[in-house]
């Protein structure tokens, strides 16, 4: 479970990352996506992925 919430904590950084570089060079579309909202979207649902895995984890020990 861990490497799960690892690699959806990453993926969730990414997205936020992906979602400044669109607001501050003005780039649409990128990756497809004509609005940086949607990144933010994307990654806030994985962060909820990533504590409900650390809260798995957790409680599974």
């Amino acid at each position: 479970m861990k490497i799960l919430a690892w690699i959806c904590g990453i993926l969730a950084v990414l997205m936020v990352i992906f979602a400044f570089i669109m607001g501050l060079f003005n780039v649409v579309p990128f990756l497809g996506v004509t609005k940086g909202i949607n990144f933010i979207h994307f990654a806030n649902t994985l962060i909820l992925f990533t504590i409900a895995f650390l809260l798995c984890d957790k409680k599974k020990e």
